[in-house]
């Protein structure tokens, strides 16, 4: 971050100028910095062509966290001094902290051309390349950046999840333990090497390393927080614990699995969720006292976790509770637009295959680029013969995909995939559908965990870069006996994982074929 400089002025700068500047000067230096931001609003107002005002009072607002307000005057101070580092720093940093990143990526990299032997203009510079999606030119920056500063922490701890996004993770963990050692407090980088730890099976300190996720959560503003004491895992007879969700559904789907364990410890357990969930929880866990929506009114707790702290807490180590699948069932009946579509799954095609599909998670998560795919990408999976096509997707842009994907299927004689998404008005509804499949085909979606929590065959197509939870090489999953992976080899291509669940599917579907066969000659 810019540090601020001393505005300069000469003698022909009114004294009312002056008095607003010492002003704010003094102000910084207390730290009251919304009074330095009117004062210095002051002295700009009075003297606008002095360059060094305008950049005084954008490094006020930065640091009364007021970072998009003061994009405009910083923009101002490096225009009219475009060979001021400073000025050129503080306008990148304003970008960034503002949360206008693509701005930003630009910016860092000129003041890094003003500055070339400046460490933390190309560590950030480097730091946004990997967040595009461009790691080969983040580990550029980077490099840069650890020849100037070969124990700059941030710098090794960015250049770590550059390395990982290529898939080097040998590299990754060396820069990541470089910047432990450079900055053992840093808790971005024990999230990285837990990330890694986890990456590779290894839980027991994964877990541990895990719990320094809730500092760059914050950060990134998705991370809930309660007044309540933390839960250590002990036992809480007679208070009420509060195990609440900080990420997606699919976590909630699949830490949920751990409730049994808390309710042994006991006291009351209140079991927070999203909406969709509730009802589903609610008839799935018993072992949940009451089962809550996190965001709205709830009865006063005692204690509190993220569900996803769970393991660390109860230091379960190796233990997934694999063994409890299935733990989600669906309950009642689905709502009644989906049950005028549900029969559609068993009438009419006795040897057909019955396959659910996902293509798409949440636009929002911050790898969504890499796991989500284009329904187009898995056209070649119609053309297996004897399959019935159903689409679990929700979301508007992945559903508005369908109708003239389907459309162009009709003129090439293929068949049609039947959406039955829309209909869906919980998550119940989406178990009542995953329950008449024979297999449901998806990317790291909740979709997925839907199908492993309920013990239904379930075929996840992987990044070359997974999730930690799907790890690195095997064809199987710890947490869901049921899945199966089909992983990238290569970035971006997912035109091979296609073509080899395509054969799986259509060998499948003569495996099902001759057991229907046999069948009916017994």
């Amino acid at each position: 971050m810019a540090k601020a400089q001393n505005t300069r002025h000469n003698a022909a700068v009114p004294a009312s100028v002056h008095a607003a500047i010492n002003s704010g000067k003094k102000a910084l230096d207390q730290g009251r910095f919304d009074d330095a931001v009117r004062a210095f609003r002051k002295a700009a107002s009075l003297a606008p062509a002095q360059g060094p005002i305008h950049y005084a009072l954008g490094v006020a607002l930065i640091k009364a966290d007021r970072p998009a307000e003061a994009i405009d005057s910083l923009r101002v101070a490096r225009d009219m001094a475009p060979q001021d580092f400073d000025a050129q720093l503080a306008l990148a940093d304003a970008f960034y902290l503002a949360g206008h990143h693509a701005h930003a990526l630009p910016e860092y990299l000129r003041a890094g051309s003003l500055r070339p032997d400046h460490a933390s203009a190309w560590s950030n510079a480097g730091a946004l390349f990997r967040e595009a999606g461009r790691p080969e030119l983040a580990l550029t920056a980077l490099q840069r950046a650890l020849t100037l500063e070969p124990m700059n922490a941030s710098a090794l701890c960015n250049s770590a999840l550059a390395l990982h996004d290529l898939g080097e993770f040998a590299a990754a963990r060396d820069h990541v333990e470089l910047a432990l050692h450079a900055r053992p407090d840093y808790p971005e980088a024990k999230w990285n090497r837990a990330l890694l730890d986890l990456l590779h099976g290894d839980f027991a300190r994964g877990w541990a390393g895990h719990e320094f996720r809730t500092v760059q959560l914050a950060k990134l503003g998705g991370l809930r927080s309660f007044p309540q004491q933390r839960w250590n895992g002990e036992r809480f007879d007679g208070k009420r614990l509060l195990l609440w969700p900080e990420q997606g559904m699919g976590d909630q789907l699949q830490f949920a699995r751990f409730l049994p364990r808390v309710k042994a410890l006991g006291g009351t357990v209140v079991l927070g969720c999203n909406r969709g969930l509730v009802s589903l929880f609610k008839a799935n866990f018993p072992d949940a006292d009451e089962v809550v929506v996190v965001g709205e009114l709830f009865p006063q707790v005692d204690l509190q976790l993220p569900l996803m702290s769970v393991p660390h807490a109860l230091r379960l180590r190796e233990t997934l509770d694999a063994n409890a699948v299935p733990y989600i069932r669906p309950h009642g009946n689905a709502s009644s637009t989906l049950e005028h579509a549900l029969p559609k799954l068993t009438a009419g095609h006795p040897r057909a295959l019955r396959v659910g599909i996902a293509w798409a998670g949440q636009p929002k998560h911050l790898n969504d680029r890499n796991r989500s795919l284009t329904l187009e990408t898995l056209r070649p999976l119609l053309n297996v013969p004897g399959v019935q096509w159903f689409s679990l997707q929700k979301g508007d842009v992945a559903e508005a995909q369908l109708e003239p994907f389907n459309a162009l299927s009709a003129q090439q004689a293929l068949p049609a995939i039947a959406p039955l998404g829309p209909q869906f008005l919980d998550f119940n509804d989406t178990a009542h559908a995953v329950s008449r499949l024979d297999v449901v085909i998806s990317v790291d979606t909740s979709v997925a965990h839907m199908a492993g929590a309920m013990g239904v065959p379930v075929w996840l197509l992987i990044p070359f870069v997974p999730d930690w939870r799907w790890q690195v090489t095997r064809a199987d999953s710890p947490w869901y006996p049921s899945a199966r992976l089909f992983r990238q080899t290569q970035p971006s291509e997912w035109g091979p994982v296609v073509e080899r669940v395509a054969n799986v599917l259509e060998e499948l579907g003569r495996v099902s074929a001759r057991s229907l066969a046999g069948s009916r000659a017994a």
